[in-house]
């Protein structure tokens, strides 16, 4: 009986101290920052899967898309680091902007032509 009694007061002892250290995980999970930004120069990775979460982004301020009167933006996609816009309308309108999304900076614009 006194085996009995000292068993259930070390189970007792373990299931507090383990509460104890969930408690205290939860509360130094709390306070760190989620991520974590370094200034480093990026390096080359593989994109991320369809579907998986990624990194939060850093937001870069404001950015402008010039592309011009008369001319509509009709596909935007994000893939791999990069917004492709293409737009469409009269005249030199037919094209896909690449712009960086960490930065907001054009990448290049692509001019779609008829073929002739």
């Amino acid at each position: 009986m006194a085996m009995l009694k000292g068993l259930i007061i070390f189970m007792g002892v373990l299931i507090v101290i383990g509460v104890g250290v969930i408690g205290v995980t939860i509360f130094n999970r709390m306070n760190k920052p989620k991520v974590e930004v370094s200034e480093t120069a990026p390096t080359a990775v593989a994109p991320p899967m369809a579907g998986a979460a990624g990194p939060a982004p850093r937001a870069f301020g404001g950015a402008v898309l010039n592309v011009g009167a008369g001319c509509e933006i009709v596909e935007t996609r994000a893939d791999a680091g990069r917004l492709i816009v293409r737009t469409d309308g009269p005249g030199a309108c037919r094209r896909i902007h690449i712009l960086d999304l960490a930065t907001g900076a054009s990448l290049g614009t692509l001019d779609v032509l008829p073929t002739r």
